[in-house]
């Protein structure tokens, strides 16, 4: 069963290195487009990948609930305990409070923070924005420390989505270090996101 259970781990790590190429395919065609200044085209691509990142954190959170379901089933018939050292911990949700803000909602506020901080800024600056924007939204789940104790779950969250919009073409993948930098695209989907939000 560790075998079989590695092997679904695998496909799944496959299939998001799939994706994650097409997503830069999508992306390279985006810029070129708005390069060109065809805003028509790069917005039809925008579009198709965010339902392209939509799906990526649907795989993988399929991915996080097999290994919670499954990899948990084969550690408590097996003597070696590696298995479960790597699996996520943490609480478990206590009648609605400790869900996880999802990464598509701090797509916005991501964006807007940019938008604000003139278009480039250090994460901490862009993070403390972004949090004034969600306080009221956050759960205390997300205002807990991670199993590391490093850092708090939606700062962590916040983190995941920078790095998907980047994939995304949305914001920059060369700016400078420990700078966070919005694209023209991203301001076309933050436009977009404003339109179809309010």
């Amino acid at each position: 069963m560790t075998d079989q259970n590695n092997e679904v781990i695998k496909s799944f790590d496959s299939l998001l290195t799939k994706i994650d190429a097409i997503g830069e395919w999508f992306r390279q065609r985006g810029i070129k487009a708005l390069n060109t200044g065809d805003y028509e085209t790069a917005e039809k691509i925008i579009s198709q990948a965010k339902k392209m990142a939509t799906f990526r954190e649907r795989i993988m959170e399929l991915k996080v609930e097999w290994q919670k379901s499954f990899s948990q089933e084969v550690d408590e018939t097996a003597t070696d305990k590696k298995l479960t050292s790597t699996l996520p911990k943490g609480p478990e949700p206590v009648q609605g409070l400790n869900i996880r803000t999802q990464e598509k909602e701090f797509r916005r506020p991501i964006l807007e923070a940019l938008e604000e901080l003139g278009g480039a800024a250090h994460p901490n600056e862009v993070l403390k924005l972004v949090y004034e924007k969600m306080k009221e939204r956050l759960s205390e789940y997300d205002h807990q420390l991670l199993p590391g104790g490093r850092e708090v779950r939606w700062r962590n969250t916040a983190r995941w989505c920078r790095k998907h919009m980047v994939k995304e073409g949305l914001l920059a993948s060369d700016s400078p270090p420990g700078i966070w930098e919005i694209t023209p695209a991203g301001r076309i989907e933050l436009a977009r996101l404003r339109k179809t939000e309010e």
